[in-house]
């Protein structure tokens, strides 16, 4: 029972990591974009993306975290089962 639990667990993880990786390129993307833009209000535009990008950054990091100690303590628990 354990394991279905830790295999949905992972596969939350999964789309967690793919989207924080998405945020990441978009950031790149982002920061090159405010680079070559001269015009003023355009770049104010582009920062308030990445500020909010990097909030929703941190804020999957903290996610994912979670989720990674979950599974852990569920891998543990499901160890400690079997060990018995």
């Amino acid at each position: 029972m354990s394991i279905d639990t830790i295999k949905q667990n992972s596969e939350i993880l999964n789309e967690a990591v793919i989207k924080f990786n998405s945020y990441t390129i978009e950031i790149d993307s982002l920061e090159k974009n405010l680079e070559t833009t001269k015009d003023k209000k355009t770049k104010k535009v582009i920062e308030e993306q990445i500020s909010s990008l990097k909030v929703k950054i941190n804020e999957l990091s903290t996610y994912i975290l979670k989720i990674q100690i979950n599974i852990q303590k569920l891998l543990d628990e499901e160890l400690q089962y079997n060990a018995s």
